[in-house]
C-alpha cells in the first residue's frame, strides 16, 4: 500500500473518488452515471445545435425558484435549452416543474454527486455553442443572456462571460471575482467606465452565472471534480487563462443572486481546493515558490488558532495539507495535461492576481458570488 493510499483512508476518501483516481476520472463521451438520469425524454428540437444550453443545479435544496425558471423563459435571446440537474433523493416536485415547463430537461440523481461532477455530465447531454451555468436562486434581466452570447461572440479571444451581479435588493454584489495567491477569493466591485462594453481585469466568473463556448469547456474537460464546493469556477478560468482566452463580464448584462445563495465552503474545503489548484496551474518554479509559501502560512495560522484555542482550524488545516498529499499523484497528473497545453507564461496570469503582502493571511473565504 502507497503512501497516498494510506493517506487517503486515514482521511476518509470514499471510494468513488478512488476509482476516479485511478482513471475513470475525465473520461467523457459516453454520458452514463448510473446515479444521474433523465427523467423526462429531452424535448426534440428540429435542429442538431442551439444557440445556449443553460445548466441549473440544485443540491439538497428545492428547486429552482419560480423567478429563476420566469426570467429565463422570458428572454429576448430565445435559442437556448434548459437542463435542470436535481440532486437530492426528494422528487417531489419535480411534475409540476415538467408540467409548468414542458421545455424542460430534467437530470436526476438521488445524492449529491458534486458540483462539479453533476456539471460535466449535464454538458455531456448539452447541444448548444454555448454553456450557461446558472444558479438555482439567480434570476436574470430580459437581456442577460442575449448580452453574455453578445460578449463572446464580439471579443476576439474571450472564452468565459459573466454578467454584473446584484443582491435581490438591488445593491452590488460583484463585477466578477478576484484571488489572490494563496486561492483566497474576493468580490471585484471595482468603479468602471459608464460607456465601458466589457471588462477584463478580473480573475474569475463566479459560477452562479457563467457562459463558456462549449468546444472549450470540453477542452478543459470540464470542471476539477475532486473539487467541493468551492473555487471550482476560478480553476476552470485559470486554465482556460493559460490557453489564452480572455475572462471578460458584460456590464450591461445583469443578474440576481439570492444573499443566502452561496454554497456552504467551509475553511478546510477552501484551503485544501487552493493548495491543488497552485499545485496544477503553476509553472513549475511559481509552482514551486508559491506552495512553499502556503505551507508556510498554513503552519503559522495553523498554530496562531491553536493558540487563539481554536482547534478546529487547526485541525482543518493540517488536513488540508494531508489531503492534498494523498491527492498529489492524482493532482500531478492534471499538471501535466495543464502544463503540456498552456500557451501563456505565469507573467500573464500574475497580473490578473491581487499579491497580499501578509504571507500569514487569513485564508478564510470572502466569496461574494
Amino acid at each position: 500500500m502507497t503512501l497516498s493510499d494510506i493517506l487517503a483512508e486515514k482521511l476518509g476518501i470514499t471510494q468513488n473518488v478512488r476509482e476516479k483516481l485511478q482513471g475513470g476520472r475525465g473520461k467523457r463521451g459516453d454520458g452514463n452515471d448510473d446515479r444521474l438520469h433523465i427523467v423526462e425524454p429531452a424535448w426534440e428540437r428540429a435542429v442538431d445545435s442551439i444557440g445556449v444550453s443553460v445548466i441549473i443545479l440544485n443540491a439538497g435544496a428545492a428547486l429552482p425558484t419560480e423567478k429563476t425558471l420566469a426570467t429565463l423563459y422570458a428572454q429576448s435571446f430565445t435559442d437556448f435549452e434548459t437542463i435542470i440537474v436535481h440532486q437530492d433523493p426528494d422528487d417531489a416536485g419535480l411534475r409540476s416543474v415538467i408540467e409548468e415547463w414542458p421545455k424542460t430537461k430534467i437530470l436526476r440523481s438521488p445524492a449529491d454527486i458534486g458540483f462539479g461532477r453533476a456539471c460535466n455530465l449535464a454538458a455531456r447531454t448539452a447541444t448548444g455553442r454555448y454553456l450557461l451555468f446558472l444558479d438555482a436562486n439567480a434570476w436574470l434581466n430580459r437581456t442577460t443572456l442575449g448580452k453574455l452570447v453578445e460578449a463572446l461572440d464580439s471579443e476576439p479571444g474571450a472564452g468565459i462571460a459573466g454578467p454584473l451581479i446584484l443582491n435581490a435588493n438591488g445593491s452590488l454584489r460583484s463585477i466578477g471575482m478576484n484571488i489572490n495567491q494563496f486561492g483566497r477569493t474576493r468580490a471585484n466591485r471595482e468603479p468602471f467606465e459608464a460607456d465601458a462594453d466589457l471588462i477584463d481585469n478580473v480573475f474569475f466568473v463566479p459560477g452562479s452565472v457563467l457562459m463558456i463556448k462549449k468546444h472549450l469547456f470540453d477542452s478543459l474537460n470540464g470542471f476539477d471534480e475532486l473539487y467541493l464546493r468551492g473555487l471550482e469556477d476560478a480553476d476552470l478560468c485559470w486554465r482556460a487563462r493559460l490557453l489564452g482566452k480572455k475572462i471578460v463580464v458584460n456590464p450591461w448584462s445583469i443578474a440576481y443572486l439570492d444573499q443566502g445563495a452561496d454554497r456552504d465552503t467551509d475553511n478546510y474545503l477552501q484551503h485544501r481546493n487552493s493548495l491543488r489548484m497552485i499545485i496544477k496551474n503553476f509553472g513549475a518554479r511559481k509552482a514551486l515558490s508559491g506552495g512553499a509559501n502556503f505551507l508556510q502560512a498554513t503552519v503559522v495560522r495553523s498554530f496562531q488558532s491553536l493558540f487563539s484555542l481554536k482547534p478546529r482550524l487547526f485541525y482543518q488545516y493540517w488536513r488540508a495539507l494531508f489531503w492534498n498529499l494523498a491527492m498529489l499523484p492524482d493532482s500531478m497528473r492534471q499538471r501535466r495535461l495543464v502544463q503540456r497545453r498552456r500557451r501563456l507564461n505565469d507573467k500573464s496570469v500574475l497580473k490578473h492576481i491581487r499579491v497580499d503582502n501578509e504571507k500569514a493571511g487569513d485564508f478564510t473565504s470572502d466569496r461574494a458570488a
